[in-house]
C-alpha cells in the first residue's frame, strides 16, 4: 500500500494513504444482505457548470460520458465498478467567479440498495484551486453487509462549510470505503458486518484561518440507533489549521 501525494491550497505536499487495486477487475459482487435487500447499484451525479470549469471523470481508467457541459448528470455507472475501484477527476477552469474562485462543479458517487442511498465519494474542485486532478481508491461494500438492516449506524460530518473545508476518508477494518469533502451524513451499514467492526475517520484541513478551535464542537460523530435507542459512539472536534491531519477510531460490535 503506497501513499498518494496531494497538494492542499497552500501548496504543501501531504500524503494520503489509499488502497491498492486488486489484481483482477471482476464485476461487482452482490453482497449477501438480509432477505429482501436489492442488489447494489452505483449512481454518479455531476454538476452542470462545466462550461466554466470543464471536468472529466474516470472510473477504473474508463472515461465516463458526461454529455453536454451545461447539463446536470445523473447516471447509472454500475458496470464501470468492480470489487476494487479508482475514481479520477481532472479539471481545467476557463473562468473564475468575481471573487476569484473556481465555479462549483459538485461530483457525487453513491451506492444504492433500492431507494437507500449511501454517499461513497463527494467532491468539488472549488476546494482545490491549485490542483487540477484528484484520484481516490476504494473498495466495494463487503459480502454479508448490513445495508438493509433495521438498526442504523451513521457518520455525521459538520462545520466544514463554515470553517473548512475539511477532507474525510472513512475506513472499516482498514479498507477505504468513503471519501467526503465537506459536510455529510453517511450511512455506514453497507460497510459493516456482523461481529466486530473497526471504523476510522481520517481528516485533513484544506481551508481555515486557524483562529477557530473546534475541539469542543461536534465536528464528527458516529451514531447508532439500535432497538429504537440512539447513542453517540464517537464524537470529537478538530482545529481548522490548514494542513493539519488526524484520525479517530471506534469499535462497533454487531450481533
Amino acid at each position: 500500500m503506497l501513499p498518494t501525494p496531494l497538494r492542499h491550497p497552500a501548496g504543501t505536499v501531504v500524503m494520503v494513504w489509499l488502497l491498492g487495486t486488486g489484481a483482477a477487475f471482476a464485476q461487482v459482487e452482490t453482497p449477501n444482505s438480509p432477505a429482501g435487500c436489492p442488489q447494489p447499484s452505483y449512481l454518479l451525479k455531476v454538476g452542470g457548470d462545466r462550461l466554466r470549469t470543464p471536468l472529466t471523470v474516470k472510473l477504473n481508467d474508463k472515461a465516463i460520458n458526461l454529455g453536454k457541459p451545461y447539463e446536470l448528470v445523473s447516471q447509472n455507472v454500475t458496470n464501470a465498478l468492480t470489487t476494487q475501484n479508482r475514481i479520477q477527476l481532472n479539471w481545467q477552469p476557463k473562468k473564475l467567479s468575481d471573487s476569484g474562485r473556481l465555479y462549483d462543479v459538485p461530483v457525487e458517487l453513491k451506492v444504492m440498495y433500492g431507494n437507500r442511498a449511501t454517499t461513497i465519494f463527494q467532491f468539488s474542485p472549488q476546494a482545490y484551486p491549485n490542483q487540477r486532478q484528484l484520484a481516490y481508491k476504494f473498495s466495494a461494500p463487503p459480502q454479508n453487509n448490513l445495508a438493509c438492516a433495521g438498526d442504523q449506524y451513521r457518520v455525521k460530518l459538520d462545520f466544514s462549510h463554515a470553517f473548512g473545508p475539511f477532507e474525510w476518508t472513512i475506513t472499516v477494518d482498514g479498507k477505504h470505503y468513503v471519501y467526503v469533502l465537506g459536510d455529510a451524513n453517511i450511512d455506514l451499514r453497507p460497510f459493516l458486518k456482523k461481529g466486530v467492526n473497526e471504523v476510522t475517520l481520517n481528516w485533513r484541513v484544506l481551508g481555515g484561518d486557524g483562529q477557530q478551535n473546534l475541539g469542543k464542537n461536534k465536528v464528527a460523530q458516529v451514531i447508532s440507533t439500535v432497538n429504537g435507542k440512539t447513542k453517540n459512539l464517537l464524537t470529537f472536534g478538530i482545529k481548522n489549521i490548514v494542513g493539519s491531519t488526524g484520525s479517530k477510531s471506534v469499535t462497533i460490535q454487531i450481533r
